[in-house]
């Protein structure tokens, strides 16, 4: 498994666990942080990378 997509399970990991232990829930739809939390942005930023693999582009998604 290269690094970008270890990085995304573990982003995943930390988020399902957020999910799970604060919300008690699947989605952080219904989060009041949702806007602004560094767990979600990293699960993001994660995704991103692992789809790029760390080259700069853009998506259409």
């Amino acid at each position: 498994m290269n690094t970008y997509k270890q990085r995304l399970l573990e982003a995943k990991q930390r988020l399902q666990a957020c999910q799970k232990e604060t919300q008690n829930t699947l989605s952080c739809i219904n989060c009041e942080k949702i806007f602004d939390c560094k767990i979600r942005d990293d699960f993001v930023n994660a995704t991103y990378e692992s789809m790029s693999e760390g080259k700069s582009q853009d998506f259409n998604f």
